[in-house]
Protein backbone atom coordinates (compact mmCIF):
# COMPACT_ATOMS: atom_id res chain seq x y z
CA UNK A 1 0.00 0.00 0.00
CA UNK A 2 0.73 3.64 -0.79
CA UNK A 3 1.07 6.27 2.36
CA UNK A 4 0.60 6.26 6.03
CA UNK A 5 -2.39 4.35 7.90
CA UNK A 6 -3.29 6.32 10.97
CA UNK A 7 -5.71 4.64 13.72
CA UNK A 8 -8.03 7.51 15.42
CA UNK A 9 -9.49 7.16 18.43
CA UNK A 10 -11.79 9.59 19.63
CA UNK A 11 -13.93 10.19 22.83
CA UNK A 12 -17.66 11.38 22.85
CA UNK A 13 -17.34 10.84 26.66
CA UNK A 14 -17.13 13.57 29.73
CA UNK A 15 -14.50 16.27 28.79
CA UNK A 16 -14.07 16.31 32.55
CA UNK A 17 -12.56 12.47 32.77
CA UNK A 18 -9.23 10.98 31.72
CA UNK A 19 -9.65 7.22 30.02
CA UNK A 20 -7.21 4.96 29.80
CA UNK A 21 -7.32 3.10 26.24
CA UNK A 22 -5.04 0.08 25.59
CA UNK A 23 -3.94 -1.37 21.96
CA UNK A 24 -2.86 -4.64 21.60
CA UNK A 25 -1.49 -7.21 19.06
CA UNK A 26 -2.81 -10.40 18.11
CA UNK A 27 -2.52 -12.95 15.25
CA UNK A 28 -5.50 -12.88 13.09
CA UNK A 29 -8.22 -15.64 13.49
CA UNK A 30 -8.44 -17.80 10.57
CA UNK A 31 -11.76 -18.73 11.36
CA UNK A 32 -13.20 -14.87 10.90
CA UNK A 33 -12.43 -15.71 7.08
CA UNK A 34 -12.39 -12.31 4.75
CA UNK A 35 -13.58 -9.94 6.98
CA UNK A 36 -16.70 -7.54 5.12
CA UNK A 37 -15.32 -4.01 3.59
CA UNK A 38 -15.53 -1.25 6.17
CA UNK A 39 -17.79 1.81 5.87
CA UNK A 40 -16.13 4.66 3.94
CA UNK A 41 -16.40 8.32 4.43
CA UNK A 42 -15.66 11.41 2.70
CA UNK A 43 -12.82 13.60 4.03
CA UNK A 44 -13.73 17.42 4.21
CA UNK A 45 -10.79 19.34 4.82
CA UNK A 46 -10.01 23.26 5.79
CA UNK A 47 -9.29 25.16 2.82
CA UNK A 48 -5.29 24.48 2.48
CA UNK A 49 -4.27 27.08 0.81
CA UNK A 50 -6.34 30.50 0.48
CA UNK A 51 -8.53 31.77 3.36
CA UNK A 52 -12.15 32.68 2.75
CA UNK A 53 -12.52 37.04 1.56
CA UNK A 54 -13.41 38.99 3.88
CA UNK A 55 -16.89 40.41 4.06
CA UNK A 56 -16.22 43.95 3.53
CA UNK A 57 -13.90 45.26 0.60
CA UNK A 58 -14.51 48.86 0.37
CA UNK A 59 -14.33 51.28 3.20
CA UNK A 60 -17.27 50.99 5.57
CA UNK A 61 -19.08 53.34 6.43
CA UNK A 62 -21.53 53.43 9.42
CA UNK A 63 -25.41 54.01 8.93
CA UNK A 64 -27.61 56.24 10.22
CA UNK A 65 -29.14 55.69 13.56
CA UNK A 66 -33.00 55.70 14.18
CA UNK A 67 -32.76 58.33 17.08
CA UNK A 68 -29.33 60.18 18.09
CA UNK A 69 -26.96 58.43 20.73
CA UNK A 70 -27.26 60.25 23.96
CA UNK A 71 -24.68 62.71 24.88
CA UNK A 72 -21.90 60.63 27.00
CA UNK A 73 -21.58 61.27 30.42
CA UNK A 74 -17.75 63.15 31.67
CA UNK A 75 -17.52 60.55 34.45
CA UNK A 76 -19.23 57.01 35.39
CA UNK A 77 -18.44 54.46 38.35
CA UNK A 78 -18.05 51.33 37.09
CA UNK A 79 -17.44 47.82 39.10
CA UNK A 80 -14.39 45.96 37.88
CA UNK A 81 -14.40 42.00 38.37
CA UNK A 82 -11.32 40.60 39.39
CA UNK A 83 -11.57 37.36 38.53
CA UNK A 84 -10.42 36.14 42.54
CA UNK A 85 -11.49 32.44 43.17
CA UNK A 86 -14.62 31.20 41.86
CA UNK A 87 -15.99 34.26 39.40
CA UNK A 88 -18.82 32.93 38.51
CA UNK A 89 -19.84 33.07 42.70
CA UNK A 90 -18.41 36.68 42.96
CA UNK A 91 -14.55 36.63 42.76
CA UNK A 92 -14.58 40.41 44.03
CA UNK A 93 -14.65 43.38 42.17
CA UNK A 94 -12.91 46.93 42.45
CA UNK A 95 -15.07 49.98 41.67
CA UNK A 96 -13.41 52.62 39.85
CA UNK A 97 -14.38 56.19 38.74
CA UNK A 98 -13.56 57.11 35.28
CA UNK A 99 -13.31 59.60 32.64
CA UNK A 100 -14.42 60.13 29.11
CA UNK A 101 -11.28 60.58 26.82
CA UNK A 102 -13.08 60.65 23.25
CA UNK A 103 -16.37 59.21 21.90
CA UNK A 104 -18.07 58.74 18.28
CA UNK A 105 -21.47 57.98 16.80
CA UNK A 106 -21.54 54.29 18.37
CA UNK A 107 -18.60 54.07 21.01
CA UNK A 108 -17.29 55.97 24.33
CA UNK A 109 -13.96 55.59 25.44
CA UNK A 110 -13.49 56.15 29.50
CA UNK A 111 -9.89 55.35 31.14
CA UNK A 112 -9.65 54.93 35.11
CA UNK A 113 -9.04 58.15 36.89
CA UNK A 114 -6.08 56.09 38.43
CA UNK A 115 -4.31 55.10 35.12
CA UNK A 116 -1.68 57.59 34.90
CA UNK A 117 -2.92 60.17 32.17
CA UNK A 118 -0.64 60.09 29.05
CA UNK A 119 -0.16 60.62 25.28
CA UNK A 120 -0.10 56.89 24.93
CA UNK A 121 -3.34 56.61 26.37
CA UNK A 122 -5.02 59.15 24.14
CA UNK A 123 -3.40 57.12 20.99
CA UNK A 124 -5.12 54.11 22.46
CA UNK A 125 -8.49 56.07 22.94
CA UNK A 126 -8.97 57.11 19.40
CA UNK A 127 -7.30 54.08 18.08
CA UNK A 128 -9.98 51.67 20.01
CA UNK A 129 -12.68 54.49 18.85
CA UNK A 130 -11.83 54.43 15.31
CA UNK A 131 -11.29 50.35 14.62
CA UNK A 132 -13.87 49.74 16.44
CA UNK A 133 -16.81 52.74 14.30
CA UNK A 134 -15.17 52.06 11.18
CA UNK A 135 -13.82 48.08 10.52
CA UNK A 136 -14.96 45.93 13.47
CA UNK A 137 -19.07 47.01 14.13
CA UNK A 138 -20.23 47.76 10.45
CA UNK A 139 -18.67 44.26 9.85
CA UNK A 140 -19.93 42.48 12.85
CA UNK A 141 -23.15 43.96 11.41
CA UNK A 142 -22.75 42.37 8.18
CA UNK A 143 -21.41 39.25 9.28
CA UNK A 144 -23.62 38.33 12.36
CA UNK A 145 -25.92 41.04 12.88
CA UNK A 146 -26.07 44.12 15.18
CA UNK A 147 -25.47 43.86 19.11
CA UNK A 148 -28.16 44.85 21.14
CA UNK A 149 -28.34 48.48 22.62
CA UNK A 150 -28.78 47.09 26.12
CA UNK A 151 -29.16 51.03 28.11
CA UNK A 152 -30.08 52.69 24.91
CA UNK A 153 -27.32 55.19 25.00
CA UNK A 154 -26.89 54.43 21.80
CA UNK A 155 -23.04 53.54 22.28
CA UNK A 156 -20.90 50.77 22.74
CA UNK A 157 -19.14 51.55 26.40
CA UNK A 158 -15.37 50.50 26.48
CA UNK A 159 -13.13 51.22 30.10
CA UNK A 160 -9.42 51.62 29.73
CA UNK A 161 -8.36 50.23 33.37
CA UNK A 162 -4.94 48.78 34.28
CA UNK A 163 -6.79 46.31 36.43
CA UNK A 164 -6.82 44.05 33.80
CA UNK A 165 -2.85 43.53 34.42
CA UNK A 166 -3.37 42.13 38.11
CA UNK A 167 -6.56 39.81 38.01
CA UNK A 168 -7.12 36.79 40.06
CA UNK A 169 -4.52 38.24 42.95
CA UNK A 170 -1.83 39.56 40.62
CA UNK A 171 -1.50 35.96 38.76
CA UNK A 172 -3.05 36.56 35.30
CA UNK A 173 -2.76 39.80 32.99
CA UNK A 174 -5.18 40.21 29.81
CA UNK A 175 -5.61 42.72 27.09
CA UNK A 176 -9.43 42.59 27.21
CA UNK A 177 -12.71 40.73 28.23
CA UNK A 178 -16.65 41.21 28.22
CA UNK A 179 -18.55 40.59 31.30
CA UNK A 180 -21.82 38.79 30.53
CA UNK A 181 -23.73 39.67 33.90
CA UNK A 182 -23.26 43.22 32.81
CA UNK A 183 -25.70 42.99 29.69
CA UNK A 184 -28.41 41.82 32.16
CA UNK A 185 -29.82 45.33 33.83
CA UNK A 186 -31.86 42.99 36.25
CA UNK A 187 -28.84 42.49 38.17
CA UNK A 188 -27.49 45.40 40.52
CA UNK A 189 -24.00 46.48 40.87
CA UNK A 190 -21.42 45.56 41.68
CA UNK A 191 -22.54 41.95 39.72
CA UNK A 192 -23.52 44.02 36.80
CA UNK A 193 -22.93 47.72 35.64
CA UNK A 194 -25.70 47.27 33.68
CA UNK A 195 -24.58 48.68 30.26
CA UNK A 196 -23.13 47.47 26.73
CA UNK A 197 -19.02 47.17 28.12
CA UNK A 198 -16.21 46.22 27.02
CA UNK A 199 -12.59 46.12 29.66
CA UNK A 200 -9.44 46.87 27.99
CA UNK A 201 -6.15 46.80 29.78
CA UNK A 202 -4.98 50.55 29.97
CA UNK A 203 -1.56 49.37 29.09
CA UNK A 204 -2.32 47.88 25.37
CA UNK A 205 0.00 49.04 22.86
CA UNK A 206 -1.09 50.44 19.42
CA UNK A 207 0.15 46.95 17.44
CA UNK A 208 -1.43 44.97 14.42
CA UNK A 209 -2.57 42.93 17.01
CA UNK A 210 -5.25 45.59 18.41
CA UNK A 211 -7.24 44.60 15.34
CA UNK A 212 -7.60 40.98 16.77
CA UNK A 213 -8.46 41.65 20.18
CA UNK A 214 -11.56 44.26 19.12
CA UNK A 215 -12.76 41.97 16.65
CA UNK A 216 -12.87 39.15 19.35
CA UNK A 217 -14.10 40.98 22.19
CA UNK A 218 -16.95 42.99 20.39
CA UNK A 219 -17.88 39.30 19.13
CA UNK A 220 -18.36 38.46 22.93
CA UNK A 221 -20.41 41.81 23.31
CA UNK A 222 -22.71 40.81 20.28
CA UNK A 223 -23.02 37.45 22.08
CA UNK A 224 -23.61 38.38 25.18
CA UNK A 225 -26.25 41.43 24.24
CA UNK A 226 -28.23 38.95 21.71
CA UNK A 227 -28.85 36.33 24.09
CA UNK A 228 -29.31 38.50 27.34
CA UNK A 229 -31.93 40.69 25.60
CA UNK A 230 -33.87 37.72 23.78
CA UNK A 231 -34.00 35.77 26.77
CA UNK A 232 -32.06 33.01 25.27
CA UNK A 233 -30.33 30.48 27.11
CA UNK A 234 -26.16 31.14 27.82
CA UNK A 235 -23.93 30.01 25.11
CA UNK A 236 -21.48 27.40 26.57
CA UNK A 237 -17.93 28.55 26.92
CA UNK A 238 -16.35 26.80 24.22
CA UNK A 239 -18.76 27.67 21.41
CA UNK A 240 -18.49 31.22 22.63
CA UNK A 241 -14.88 31.46 22.47
CA UNK A 242 -14.86 29.71 19.04
CA UNK A 243 -17.19 32.22 17.81
CA UNK A 244 -14.87 35.20 19.31
CA UNK A 245 -11.58 33.42 17.49
CA UNK A 246 -13.40 33.17 14.30
CA UNK A 247 -14.19 36.61 14.15
CA UNK A 248 -10.25 37.47 14.30
CA UNK A 249 -8.65 38.22 10.60
CA UNK A 250 -5.09 36.91 11.29
CA UNK A 251 -3.51 34.75 13.82
CA UNK A 252 -1.85 37.12 16.23
CA UNK A 253 -4.18 35.85 18.73
CA UNK A 254 -4.92 31.70 17.53
CA UNK A 255 -1.90 30.72 16.37
CA UNK A 256 -0.10 29.22 19.84
CA UNK A 257 -3.60 28.17 20.57
CA UNK A 258 -4.11 25.73 17.05
CA UNK A 259 0.04 24.37 18.11
CA UNK A 260 -0.86 23.95 21.31
CA UNK A 261 -4.30 21.49 20.91
CA UNK A 262 -2.19 20.17 17.58
CA UNK A 263 0.93 19.10 19.84
CA UNK A 264 -1.68 17.37 22.47
CA UNK A 265 -5.01 16.57 20.74
CA UNK A 266 -5.52 14.18 23.63
CA UNK A 267 -5.28 16.35 26.24
CA UNK A 268 -7.21 19.11 25.13
CA UNK A 269 -10.61 18.76 25.19
CA UNK A 270 -13.13 20.49 22.82
CA UNK A 271 -16.87 20.63 24.78
CA UNK A 272 -15.80 22.51 27.86
CA UNK A 273 -19.42 24.22 28.89
CA UNK A 274 -17.83 26.28 31.76
CA UNK A 275 -14.01 27.08 31.39
CA UNK A 276 -13.48 28.48 34.83
CA UNK A 277 -15.12 25.03 36.78
CA UNK A 278 -13.44 22.50 34.48
CA UNK A 279 -9.97 24.16 35.16
CA UNK A 280 -9.91 25.34 31.84
CA UNK A 281 -9.66 29.05 31.36
CA UNK A 282 -7.36 30.19 29.00
CA UNK A 283 -6.18 27.08 28.22
CA UNK A 284 -4.59 27.78 24.76
CA UNK A 285 -5.10 23.94 23.66
CA UNK A 286 -8.53 23.65 24.35
CA UNK A 287 -9.10 27.13 23.06
CA UNK A 288 -7.30 25.97 19.81
CA UNK A 289 -9.72 23.29 19.80
CA UNK A 290 -12.67 24.92 19.63
CA UNK A 291 -11.56 27.45 17.43
CA UNK A 292 -10.58 24.97 14.77
CA UNK A 293 -13.88 22.89 14.77
CA UNK A 294 -16.15 25.65 14.39
CA UNK A 295 -14.07 26.70 11.70
CA UNK A 296 -14.18 23.50 9.69
CA UNK A 297 -17.79 23.13 10.53
CA UNK A 298 -18.37 26.56 8.90
CA UNK A 299 -16.07 25.85 5.54
CA UNK A 300 -17.84 22.62 5.51
CA UNK A 301 -20.97 22.54 6.82
CA UNK A 302 -22.72 25.55 7.45
CA UNK A 303 -21.35 28.93 5.71
CA UNK A 304 -23.60 30.97 8.13
CA UNK A 305 -22.45 29.26 11.00
CA UNK A 306 -22.42 32.81 13.46
CA UNK A 307 -25.08 33.91 12.93
CA UNK A 308 -27.25 31.00 13.32
CA UNK A 309 -25.41 30.09 16.44
CA UNK A 310 -25.67 33.24 17.65
CA UNK A 311 -29.05 33.88 17.50
CA UNK A 312 -30.22 30.02 17.61
CA UNK A 313 -32.47 28.88 20.60
CA UNK A 314 -30.18 25.94 21.45
CA UNK A 315 -26.57 25.98 22.52
CA UNK A 316 -23.69 23.42 22.80
CA UNK A 317 -23.38 20.33 21.13
CA UNK A 318 -27.27 20.61 20.48
CA UNK A 319 -27.09 24.18 18.62
CA UNK A 320 -23.60 22.68 16.42
CA UNK A 321 -25.85 19.38 15.72
CA UNK A 322 -29.09 21.86 15.02
CA UNK A 323 -27.06 24.32 12.76
CA UNK A 324 -24.79 21.80 10.86
CA UNK A 325 -27.97 19.26 10.24
CA UNK A 326 -25.77 16.57 11.67
CA UNK A 327 -25.60 14.95 14.75
CA UNK A 328 -22.26 15.77 16.98
CA UNK A 329 -20.80 12.16 16.67
CA UNK A 330 -20.04 12.95 12.78
CA UNK A 331 -19.56 16.12 13.09
CA UNK A 332 -16.82 15.51 15.84
CA UNK A 333 -15.24 12.25 13.82
CA UNK A 334 -15.35 14.24 10.23
CA UNK A 335 -13.44 17.11 12.55
CA UNK A 336 -11.19 14.80 14.01
CA UNK A 337 -9.63 13.37 10.59
CA UNK A 338 -10.09 16.36 9.30
CA UNK A 339 -7.17 17.31 12.12
CA UNK A 340 -4.21 15.14 10.26
CA UNK A 341 -4.12 17.69 7.02
CA UNK A 342 -2.58 21.05 6.90
CA UNK A 343 -4.41 24.13 6.13
CA UNK A 344 -4.62 27.79 6.74
CA UNK A 345 -6.53 27.74 9.88
CA UNK A 346 -4.18 25.48 11.31
CA UNK A 347 -1.18 27.35 10.22
CA UNK A 348 -0.13 24.50 8.06
CA UNK A 349 0.34 22.81 11.29
CA UNK A 350 -1.26 19.14 11.82
CA UNK A 351 -2.30 16.27 14.66
CA UNK A 352 0.52 15.05 16.39
CA UNK A 353 0.70 11.24 15.37
CA UNK A 354 2.17 8.66 17.76
CA UNK A 355 4.58 5.97 16.79
CA UNK A 356 3.87 2.26 17.53
CA UNK A 357 6.55 0.21 17.36
CA UNK A 358 6.05 -3.10 16.03
CA UNK A 359 8.43 -4.90 18.63
CA UNK A 360 6.19 -3.61 21.09
CA UNK A 361 2.41 -5.71 21.15
CA UNK A 362 0.77 -3.05 23.32
CA UNK A 363 0.70 0.84 23.34
CA UNK A 364 -1.13 2.68 25.75
CA UNK A 365 -2.55 5.84 26.27
CA UNK A 366 -4.63 8.50 27.95
CA UNK A 367 -7.74 10.53 26.12
CA UNK A 368 -9.92 13.06 27.31
CA UNK A 369 -13.71 13.03 26.22
CA UNK A 370 -14.26 15.00 23.44
CA UNK A 371 -10.23 14.72 22.42
CA UNK A 372 -8.94 12.70 20.02
CA UNK A 373 -5.58 10.58 20.02
CA UNK A 374 -3.57 9.83 16.21
CA UNK A 375 -1.70 6.17 16.64
CA UNK A 376 0.49 5.09 13.04
CA UNK A 377 -0.36 1.56 12.50
CA UNK A 378 1.67 1.62 9.19
CA UNK A 379 4.46 -0.26 10.72
CA UNK A 380 2.52 -3.22 11.65
CA UNK A 381 1.86 -6.73 9.76
CA UNK A 382 -0.77 -7.60 7.83
CA UNK A 383 -1.43 -10.57 9.04
CA UNK A 384 -2.23 -8.78 13.11
CA UNK A 385 -5.10 -7.69 14.72
CA UNK A 386 -5.38 -4.79 16.80
CA UNK A 387 -7.58 -5.19 20.27
CA UNK A 388 -8.75 -1.87 21.71
CA UNK A 389 -9.83 -1.76 25.29
CA UNK A 390 -11.05 1.39 27.05
CA UNK A 391 -13.84 1.64 29.73
CA UNK A 392 -17.49 1.90 28.11
CA UNK A 393 -18.22 5.57 29.44
CA UNK A 394 -15.54 7.10 27.31
CA UNK A 395 -17.74 6.15 23.52
CA UNK A 396 -14.53 5.37 21.71
CA UNK A 397 -15.26 6.30 17.93
CA UNK A 398 -12.57 4.31 15.72
CA UNK A 399 -11.80 5.87 12.16
CA UNK A 400 -8.84 4.33 10.61
CA UNK A 401 -7.06 6.92 7.90
CA UNK A 402 -5.21 6.26 4.80
CA UNK A 403 -3.09 8.93 4.56
CA UNK A 404 -1.24 9.90 1.14
CA UNK A 405 2.83 10.60 2.05
CA UNK A 406 3.73 14.08 2.32
CA UNK A 407 5.01 16.05 -1.39
CA UNK A 408 8.54 17.17 -0.53
CA UNK A 409 9.12 21.51 -0.87
CA UNK A 410 5.19 22.25 0.05
CA UNK A 411 4.10 25.08 2.23
CA UNK A 412 0.80 26.18 2.99
CA UNK A 413 0.06 29.68 3.09
CA UNK A 414 -1.41 31.61 6.13
CA UNK A 415 -3.72 33.77 3.26
CA UNK A 416 -2.44 36.77 4.62
CA UNK A 417 1.52 37.41 5.06
CA UNK A 418 2.94 34.43 2.98
CA UNK A 419 4.38 30.89 4.73
CA UNK A 420 5.34 33.35 7.85
CA UNK A 421 3.50 33.28 10.71
CA UNK A 422 2.60 36.71 12.66
CA UNK A 423 3.75 36.75 16.16
CA UNK A 424 1.46 35.68 18.98
CA UNK A 425 0.23 38.54 21.45
CA UNK A 426 -2.10 36.13 23.56
CA UNK A 427 -3.69 39.75 24.49
CA UNK A 428 -7.11 37.97 24.88
CA UNK A 429 -8.45 35.92 27.63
Amino acid sequence: RQGRLILVLSSLGSPGRSYPVNLSLRASDRQLGRLPPLPGMPVRRLASSTSSPPLITRPATLATPSHPPHKPRNTRVFDVPLLNGRPLDGGGTARVRASLITSGSRVAVYCDDDSPQSSSIAELAQAVRDRLEHEVIPESNERVGPAVDVDGDGRLTVLLTPWLDILQSGRTSVGGFVRAADFDRRRSPPHSNRTDLLYLNARLKVTNGLDDLLAHEYRHVVACSVRASGHLPPEEDWVHEGLAHLAEHTRTNIAHRTRAFLHNTARNPLVVPDYYRAGQWRSHGARGACYLFLEWCRQTQAPHLERQLLHGRRSGVAALATTCDQPFRRLFRGFSVAMLYPSVASGGDTAHVQNWDPACRRHELALKGTCSAFVDVSRLSGDQLIDVKADAAASLQLTLVALPRPQPNRSVSNGTTGSSLPPSTSAVP
